[in-house]
């Protein structure tokens, strides 16, 4: 059996369980506290390092998202205050993928500035997700990028540092491709940060909070 297809069944299993995740619980207080609540699939679960799932994996993964976002929305519905609830379905690093709700200031970030808008001219399709059809048609689906990044620090990192020479190389015509294709660069203080597409990000919403 193959290693990625070994793995794949210990995550699966491991989303079987997802509610005995902390953080797959809605918790007012720590709400309260912090303005936001999220819920991310790579934290738990171990996906692999590119970030995809296919097949079952795939399917379950947006079901977990799924179940936590109607239960988040049932009880928000009876606390009476203004609050953002969204999925963030990133394709194809889908381990990214979270569920976020946000209140009080961080309702006008997650709404307006979390993501870069996707100028792709592509609508949502629910019948690529299978028995999920009807639940993700329920929501609205806005288009944003996934944005990805690296900085001056890991392109200039020592030579010697690294296990061998086809390593560096390798790290450094990744890094240099990137950069080339940043759609965005933030100057700080150690250096520049270079943000470059990595995908696509899905909002999801119910159609009544649109």
């Amino acid at each position: 059996m193959k290693k990625r297809t070994i793995q794949a069944k210990k995550i699966l299993k491991s989303l079987n369980n997802y509610k005995t995740d902390i953080d797959s619980r809605f918790d007012i207080n720590k709400l309260r506290e912090n303005n936001c609540l999220y819920f991310q699939m790579e934290d738990y679960y171990g996906f692999t390092k590119d970030k995809r799932a296919n097949g079952e994996l795939k399917q379950k993964t947006i079901e977990v998202l799924l179940n936590i976002f109607h239960d988040w929305q049932n009880k928000l519905e009876g606390l009476g205050f203004n609050y953002y609830l969204a999925i963030w379905l990133y394709n194809p690093r889908i381990s990214l993928s979270e569920v976020v709700c946000g209140i009080n200031n961080t309702i006008e970030y997650y709404e307006n500035y979390v993501f870069l808008q996707n100028d792709k001219k592509i609508n949502f399709n629910s019948l690529n997700f299978g028995k999920l059809d009807e639940e993700l048609k329920k929501l609205t689906w806005d288009l944003k990028i996934d944005l990805d990044n690296v900085s001056d620090w890991e392109v200039n990192y020592p030579k010697e540092q690294y296990k061998n020479l086809k390593e560096y190389n390798v790290e450094q015509r990744y890094h240099k491709k990137n950069i080339k294709n940043a759609i965005k660069i933030i100057e700080e203080p150690s250096g520049s940060l270079y943000l470059f597409p990595a995908g696509d990000v899905w909002v999801g919403q119910f159609k009544s909070k649109k």
